[in-house]
């Protein structure tokens, strides 16, 4: 990380200067110089956020861009090409149909995948012939599967989509594409921490946002959240006042 810090700053750090501000944690030279490492991202916020501290903006800045390609780079390489929907929870009568937990928007968004998978790597496909709504979840059938004996072998089982067959409306974003992306604040380049988890109690979307071990709760509403750009990993907000006040 030192080297990386070095040159990303154009020269103007020595060694010695970096390390100082470092986390005490974050001084084994071998550990921080592994990109893949999270600790170089929390290592690379704490450079960052010093120089902005001492208004050194450029230097600061400088940082910031060689975290963005960090994360560029892991999450181009962690984006998952087929996607987790829902869990089939239970068998449902005596032909193979079964009872679904939706782990997607709803029944819509669901009925644009024509098979799907019980494996993240789309190695076993199951072909929809028929999908209903049921209370909060639905009722599915395979093609593959015609009777209870077959349905009961595949119970608890995940059901997963393939990304090219549910592409999503313009501004939409996977919550598994957001889940380690960068939040930084949109006018001053802060890097806030990364989201560790995406919930939602109705109203909107909620991102804890963790930087080592600190939660924050981030409302993903229009005023607070200004780009989200999964592909290099980033997220950009403007943060409501007193939100990270306590960081």
């Amino acid at each position: 990380m030192v080297d990386c810090v070095l040159a990303v700053a154009d020269g103007r750090l020595n060694e010695k200067k970096v390390v100082r501000y470092l986390p005490e944690e974050c001084r084994n030279v071998k550990l921080i110089r592994n990109e893949t490492d999270e600790q170089l991202k929390y290592t690379l916020i704490s450079v960052a956020g010093f120089f902005f501290e001492q208004d050194n903006n450029a230097v600061a800045v400088h940082v910031l861009n060689y975290l963005y390609k960090c994360n560029k780079k892991r999450n181009g390489a962690a984006m998952k090409q087929y996607l987790e929907v829902g869990l089939l929870n239970n068998t449902h009568g005596v032909r193979g149909e079964m009872k679904l937990t939706l782990w997607c928007d709803d029944l819509d968004y669901l009925r644009r995948f024509q098979v799907l998978y019980l494996d993240p790597e789309g190695q076993h496909p199951l072909h929809v012939t028929a999908l209903r709504p049921q209370k909060q979840g639905a009722i599915i059938r395979f093609a593959e599967i015609t009777s209870i004996e077959q349905a009961e072998t595949i119970k608890g089982k995940v059901l997963y989509g393939d990304r090219a067959d549910g592409k999503l409306p313009e501004g939409r974003t996977y919550i598994q594409d957001l889940l380690g992306c960068l939040v930084v604040d949109a006018d001053t380049g802060t890097a806030y921490g990364t989201i560790a988890d995406v919930q939602n109690y109705g109203s909107c979307d909620i991102y804890d946002v963790q930087k080592g071990k600190a939660h924050t709760l981030v409302p993903a509403i229009d005023d607070v959240v200004v780009e989200k750009d999964v592909a290099a990993g980033v997220v950009k907000i403007r943060p409501m006042k007193g939100l990270f006040d306590a960081d």
